[in-house]
């Protein structure tokens, strides 16, 4: 009997929470939205921030937008996406993270792989001339499958740029 009652109440418990996700993002995106809305289709800013959020892929395309040229494969390619230092101005920095040589930026995957950024990779995307960009075309089209929606794209880093394919967030962390 105890058994059952506990199996009912981690269920109620689990049933309580999908009904939590679903308000927010019902909240967050409409209630037109929440139904379409899946992993690959949303990126998201978390970590050391006052407001981390997520967004829609679509609701990010149609943000200002920015180009970068980078060599790949010794031709020359153009990204196009939204600044990484605006959606992290958007999420607001916390107070303990506010520097930006103290900053930790990891990049996470579709897969849920975490890719922390170099320090010079971090650092870049609050040094002036540097636009670090959360891509969502090349070459003036949508990224294809295999390395979209989104990617994370660092130029002028060496040897090469920095790329990050099938972006999902980037988690703000500190260094101490």
């Amino acid at each position: 009997m105890k058994r059952r009652t506990l199996s009912l109440g981690i269920s109620f418990l689990i049933l309580l929470a999908a009904l939590a996700i679903s308000m927010r993002t019902q909240a967050q995106f409409g209630p037109d939205q929440a139904h379409t809305m899946n992993p690959k289709n949303l990126f998201a800013v978390t970590g050391k921030v006052d407001h981390p959020f997520a967004i829609s892929v679509s609701v990010l395309r149609n943000m200002p937008q920015i180009q970068v040229n980078v060599v790949r494969d010794n031709r020359s390619v153009t990204y196009a996406g939204v600044s990484l230092k605006d959606l992290l101005a958007k999420a607001v920095l916390s107070a303990d993270s506010a520097k930006p040589n103290q900053l930790a930026l990891t990049a996470i995957n579709l897969g849920g792989n975490p890719i922390t950024l170099s320090p010079e990779c971090t650092q870049a995307v609050f040094r002036d001339g540097t636009q670090v960009i959360v891509a969502d075309a090349i070459n003036g089209k949508p990224l294809k499958d295999d390395s979209g929606p989104l990617m994370l794209i660092v130029p002028n880093e060496k040897p090469s740029a920095q790329i990050v394919p099938n972006l999902a967030r980037i988690r703000v962390g500190t260094t101490n």
